[in-house]
């Protein structure tokens, strides 16, 4: 992943020496080459990292001769052949036109409409001396970073890091109390844009900005279609597409002029990347061998997936493995030298695995690495259907399916089956008025109104924060009634584009860019439209991926049933290697995390945490705590760097 920068004064303030200093210090994205372009008050900068055939021919920001447009951009771009060929470019040429340079001229020839032309994972940025305009745009799936500044009629900046943003004097660093609030899980309406410092946003995935002299426009050129469906005539066939989609979906991601590497965790999805690129790497012109790159722990944890990953790699040669073992040192033992690169509080507690693995490709001269994240959404769980099949008033089908589910997963399918059928069946008239003389009792107490006037998520808060989050509260939705329904709803998370964001910046750290298979635009498409059958049958989720991976990955992964549980192992360790620190979380102000979170809380839950006693905790401390600890581990490192 390749760096991006760029400033630009509607005033026509000149820009100076400040373009300079935003890519000086994402030099880490693109050790291979920084550049600037500057013109009166429009300035553009870039840090290049090679990872294609194509990139080595790139030389970024590219001004047009033609039109006199100057680019720059992180981007790769997967119908390259289509855009050759609409654009008319030499066919002899085609392995040295860079993406950057096919995206140019899609923008000369259909101006803002370029995007609705490019496939891919891409965030760039045009400026455009004939409009005196800048036309920026971000991918479908937010896989590529784009942060911004505005301050109408004075300055718009952009960066691929916020840290970039920060090294401008205009640029305010004032935190985000409710990003703070949304990271300590209370249930604050979630909003993409939003990051840990409020006069900082994100762009919105498969959305474009125009700034201008006047003003700033942000229009969506893309977006799931919720009515699209797909029906073909057998299993087979249902299965056959998917395989065919995800070869597409993985061989794209191949394209690179230096070794390839992937995650392979044991699960479904990082799995069947990785068959998939093993089995291509026979026949196709990419790279003869694919590097692994595992997290392992202790054979009696919980969270060792061992087994599976061994089946993968006993099944192809192709594979070069590398372990990482995620037990044998704190999770925080690199925590100062990550939290040079992060632009927050890191929301996933297992970032520390991506990390190390990435520091591995690294050593291994590794620039690209295959990831099957969110993959799970992609296919899907089939969990929509249940939806379905309760508003359709079908409770024996939902029953008998979630019971099965329940049974693959080693959960109770009684607990599952009643969890799902008590609505409507509380619902009919009889247990209805039942339930309204129940509730009408409880309201006498006083215990039910404290619960109304203080939720409990006030009290993980100090109560500057608390009152900032309230009037951000998110509403009551209205639960889906159809799979597809449902399926959109999760394809859209807010969580996830910020875990992309946090992956990107820990793996341009190692100057590693990281390709999602599961985020390629057809295949998600094709998902979201299949019945929901072709999701779950019989108990088993991501059926049709399960079927259209047959012959390919070992029948022990095809059909496993449930996953690791990565989070106790964290635990283990963290308790283990950091009580010294949990201490000071609970009793010193660590990084003046109180100024955020509740001093009573911490108290409580750390202690809780300390003694082992948090399985239980209906508040899910555990969790809460290891969301506390990184906090205020990015607040000391704030406080320190200042």
């Amino acid at each position: 992943m390749s760096g991006i920068a760029g400033i630009y004064s509607p005033g026509g303030r000149p820009v100076g020496d400040e373009i300079g200093r935003m890519v000086g210090v994402m030099e880490h994205r693109g050790p291979d080459e920084q550049a600037t372009w500057s013109e009166k008050s429009i300035g553009l900068g870039h840090c290049m990292l090679h990872t294609t055939p194509e990139s080595n021919h790139a030389s970024l920001p590219q001004k047009s001769a033609q039109s006199g447009c100057v680019i720059t951009a992180d981007a790769r771009i997967d119908n390259r052949a289509d855009l050759i060929q609409n654009l008319r470019l030499s066919s002899g040429r085609d392995q040295v036109i860079p993406d950057s340079t096919l995206i140019l001229r899609a923008y000369e020839k259909w101006g803002r409409a370029c995007v609705d032309h490019l496939l891919g994972a891409f965030s760039f940025a045009v400026w455009d001396p004939r409009e005196e305009r800048l036309f920026c745009a971000l991918d479908h799936f937010g896989v590529r970073p784009f942060y911004y500044y505005y301050k109408p009629g004075e300055l718009f900046a952009f960066a691929s890091e916020i840290k970039s943003l920060l090294t401008l004097e205009n640029v305010p660093e004032t935190v985000d109390e409710v990003r703070v609030a949304e990271h300590l899980l209370v249930p604050v309406a979630e909003d993409v844009t939003r990051t840990y410092f409020k006069h900082v946003s994100r762009l919105t995935p498969a959305h474009a900005l125009t700034i201008d002299r006047e003003s700033k426009t942000e229009t969506e050129y893309w977006a799931l279609d919720p009515n699209e469906s797909i029906h073909l005539s057998s299993d087979e066939e249902y299965a056959e597409k998917f395989r065919a989609l995800f070869k597409d979906a993985v061989e794209a991601r191949l394209r690179s002029n230096t070794p390839v590497g992937s995650t392979l965790s044991g699960g479904l999805d990082s799995s069947s990347i990785v068959s998939q690129a093993a089995r291509m790497s026979k026949t196709s012109p990419g790279p003869s061998q694919i590097h692994t790159f595992s997290a392992v722990f202790g054979e009696d944890s919980e969270s060792d997936e061992r087994p599976y990953i061994e089946a993968v790699l006993s099944k192809y040669d192709e594979l070069q493995p590398h372990f990482i073992r995620g037990d044998e040192k704190s999770p925080l033992a690199e925590w100062d030298e990550l939290y040079q690169y992060v632009d927050g509080a890191c929301t996933a507690s297992n970032i520390y695995i991506f990390w190390r693995s990435n520091r591995r490709a690294k050593e291994r001269g590794v620039r690209v690495m295959l990831d099957g994240f969110d993959g799970d959404t992609t296919v899907s769980y089939g969990k929509g259907f249940f939806y379905q099949l309760r508003e359709e008033g079908r409770w024996l089908r939902l029953a008998l399916e979630a019971g099965m589910l329940a049974k693959h997963w080693g959960e109770s399918p009684r607990g599952v089956v009643w969890n799902w059928l008590k609505g409507p069946i509380l619902s009919l008239p009889v247990f209805s008025q039942l339930l309204k003389v129940r509730n009408a009792l409880k309201e006498r107490g006083a215990s039910t109104q404290e619960d109304d006037e203080n939720p409990r998520w006030k009290n993980r808060l100090s109560q500057r924060v608390a009152q900032r989050a309230e009037s951000h509260m998110q509403e009551n939705g209205i639960a889906p009634t159809t799979d597809r329904e449902h399926h959109r709803r999760l394809l859209y998370q807010p969580v996830m584009k910020r875990i992309l964001d946090l992956w990107n910046q820990v793996a341009a750290a190692s100057s590693v860019s990281i390709r999602y298979p599961f985020y390629d635009k057809r295949l998600v498409e094709f998902c979201l439209a299949v019945p929901p059958t072709q999701k779950i049958r019989r108990g088993w989720d991501r059926y049709i991926m399960r079927r259209a991976m047959a012959g390919i990955l070992p029948s022990t992964v095809q059909w496993r049933e449930g996953k690791g549980d990565l989070s106790i192992a964290l635990d283990d360790s963290l308790l283990t290697h950091e009580r010294p620190l949990l201490r000071r979380l609970m009793e010193d102000n660590l990084g003046g995390v109180h100024r955020f979170v509740s001093s009573d809380f911490l108290q409580n839950a750390v202690s809780d945490y300390l003694k082992s006693q948090t399985e239980n905790n209906p508040e899910n401390d555990g969790l809460l705590v290891r969301r506390a600890l990184s906090l205020a581990l990015w607040l000391d490192h704030r406080q320190k760097t200042s």
